[in-house]
């Protein structure tokens, strides 16, 4: 099922998650056995991955744009710029932006539709310079729409937004519906068969 998220204000969501542990003592009951006693010592597994990807460390851009019928798709192209690894993983905040910069009506959904298919979210690893992406698509025939020359950007799993304009504006109708892809690999071949992929 399709998820509908309204977005009213500039910071489209500040989600603080905060996962504690605490480990209280036990204590066992002494065995004793009359044979030898063998003990087995293992060493512990640790499983690290990259860290998220943070809005600081990603650069943004527009990297395609095609359109036709009344419906638009816009592929944008995020780089990680910092020295280390990281992770995106899921769907990326978005809020259109007029002049000002002033914030415009969006209402933003989940998922394909319209001129792309959908996409499932799956987790893209990013070396130091390597690059994801991420498609919107929207009506510009259904008032009322919204118009924008740039649009602020959260990546998955992060609170912090970053800019981008976009040329030529948005003109996002039926109240400023953006659908949204899942982020994705230049690598994924599924979701690059779209209208508007990578030139990668």
């Amino acid at each position: 099922m399709t998820r509908v998220y309204r977005i009213t204000a500039l910071v489209l969501a500040v989600v603080a998650v905060g996962v504690g542990a605490f480990f209280a003592g036990r204590s066992t009951a002494p065995t004793t056995t009359s044979g030898p006693t063998t003990t087995t010592s293992e060493a512990p597994t640790t499983s690290t991955s990259p860290a998220v990807c943070e809005a600081a460390q990603l650069r943004i851009a527009q990297s395609g744009v095609n359109g036709a019928a009344g419906t638009i798709e816009r592929t944008f192209s995020l780089v990680n710029a910092g020295p280390a690894p990281c992770t995106l993983d899921g769907y990326p905040g978005l809020l259109l932006l007029g002049h000002g910069p002033a914030v415009q009506p969006t209402n933003v959904v989940r998922g394909g539709g319209l001129t792309f298919e959908n996409i499932p979210p799956s987790a893209v690893e990013l070396a130091p310079g390597a690059t994801a992406y991420f498609n919107i698509g929207y009506s510009d025939v259904t008032a009322p729409c919204s118009t924008a020359t740039a649009v602020a950007v959260i990546p998955p799993a992060t609170s912090t937004h970053l800019a981008v304009s976009v040329a030529p504006s948005i003109l996002a109708c039926d109240n400023g519906t953006l659908h949204v892809s899942a982020v994705f690999g230049s690598t994924d071949r599924t979701a690059t068969q779209t209208t508007a992929p990578p030139s990668t």
